[in-house]
């Protein structure tokens, strides 16, 4: 029910007043900010989508990283002149010869069939210094000779023969020396070391 003011007493009209002020102020205390309107969803809105959108970019990043090393950039094993991705082989190619590529797996690999090698090519071996020591003997494509020097330099140091006899049986045996012994000499002279080869020498005469 509706009373209105004027009706009453006046002490009673002044403590209704007070009343209706405080409740006033307290709602405006309530309603005020001491940021304009929109602030703080402006602001918790830009933090937060800041926050939701870091994971996303910082994965790109590290997918365009990636992308742009070579072959994934996934730290594979060097493959020739490229890089296999992380979890593939390097495919070799025939010796001598650069790799045939990358694959899941060696059993992945192109088949190659690579020609014999040839049992008759100079040893990959050389002495190296000035020391007199001799190192041991090796094939240089055409006969057997004794290395010396500080020390063997070449992929085939370990394969070094201890006499020049030996060495010389290995090779004669593999058909790489052409000289009387493999060859044979006419009839009236008789296969013989002359000095450093071996030559046809006539019956009775010497080197």
């Amino acid at each position: 029910m509706f009373v209105s003011t004027s009706l009453l007493p006046v002490p009673r009209r002044l403590a209704l007043a007070a009343t209706v002020a405080l409740v006033l102020g307290t709602l405006g205390a309530c309603g005020s900010s001491s940021h304009p309107p929109g602030t703080d969803a402006g602001t918790d809105g830009s933090r937060d989508a800041a926050r939701d959108a870091s994971p996303d970019a910082a994965d790109a990043g590290r997918d365009a990283a990636r992308d742009a090393g070579p072959d994934g950039g996934d730290g594979g094993v060097a493959c020739g002149e490229r890089t296999c991705s992380a979890g593939q082989v390097c495919c070799p190619g025939c010796p001598g010869q650069p790799p045939l590529g990358c694959a899941d797996s060696l059993g992945a690999c192109p088949v190659v069939d690579c020609p014999p090698p040839d049992a008759c090519a100079a040893m990959d071996a050389r002495g190296v210094g000035p020391c007199e020591e001799v190192l041991g003997v090796a094939w240089n494509g055409s006969s057997c000779v004794t290395l010396s020097g500080c020390r063997c330099a070449g992929s085939d140091c370990g394969r070094l023969f201890d006499t020049l006899t030996a060495c010389e049986e290995h090779y004669l045996d593999a058909g790489c020396i052409r000289d009387c012994r493999t060859t044979g000499c006419p009839d009236g002279s008789t296969c013989q070391l002359c000095f450093t080869s071996w030559e046809c020498i006539p019956d009775g005469a010497i080197c």
